[in-house]
């Protein structure tokens, strides 16, 4: 996914379609197996982050003039790990 976010950055749709869509076959190969830990440490399923990752250059980002220093997401989702605490 990161290497989609920068092929979408540089203006490589071709590239980043590619990558968006080796990244969605991997997770959903991933979520084929028994534990669940990824899903726990990314905060989603590995099935729906999937399909995002198919998506993001099927709906590309509206970018930004980037700010110096300051982190731009590409993605409409962010990865998170789920806490368990309330």
């Amino acid at each position: 996914m990161a290497a989609t976010g920068v092929k979408i950055r540089e203006g490589k749709q071709g590239a980043a379609a590619r990558h968006s869509a080796r990244a969605g076959a991997l997770f959903r190969r991933v979520a084929l197996l028994p534990s669940r830990l990824f899903e726990a440490a990314l905060g989603m399923t590995l099935a729906a982050l999937a399909v995002d990752a198919e998506a993001a250059t099927t709906f590309p980002a509206v970018l930004r003039e980037p700010t110096p220093g300051q982190p731009e997401s590409v993605f409409d989702f962010i990865l998170a790990p789920k806490s368990g605490r309330g």
